[in-house]
């Protein structure tokens, strides 16, 4: 019984991940983003500003690790001379190293891409 109560425990504070879903992981070190963007593994890593009002929740993706950088803090200024576009919103989907595909916000700020079409990138990329 003390094992349930601490499993539904776990569950409630998300240290276990039921769904398949997670958070991405915030990149804040230009050392951290080389090693996403080095890994064999899918890595969507999106590019944000909190003044963006909509972009696709890659918290739904799966199969792929995922990774969020807000460009308004200073630690990211570093990161950002290593992304290959200027535009935010921004979805880079890398794997083995090299970037298979790029999602770039228009002048208006918005991103026109939906999770689903991002998540089907990610399954025909494997």
């Amino acid at each position: 019984m003390k094992k349930l109560i601490l499993f539904i425990l776990l569950i409630s504070l998300g240290v276990f991940n039921v769904i398949g879903q997670s958070a991405p992981k915030v990149i804040n070190d230009k050392q951290i983003f080389e090693k996403v963007i080095d890994s064999e593994e899918i890595s969507v890593v999106e590019v944000y500003a909190s003044f963006i009002k909509e972009k696709p929740n890659i918290n739904d993706l799966t199969g792929c690790r995922k990774y969020s950088i807000k460009i308004e803090t200073k630690e990211c200024q570093e990161i950002l001379s290593l992304i290959p576009s200027s535009s935010i919103p921004l979805v880079l989907i890398y794997k083995d190293g090299k970037l298979i595909k790029k999602y770039e916000g228009n002048i208006l700020l918005e991103l026109k891409v939906t999770t689903d079409e991002i998540q089907n990138y990610i399954n025909g990329s494997r």
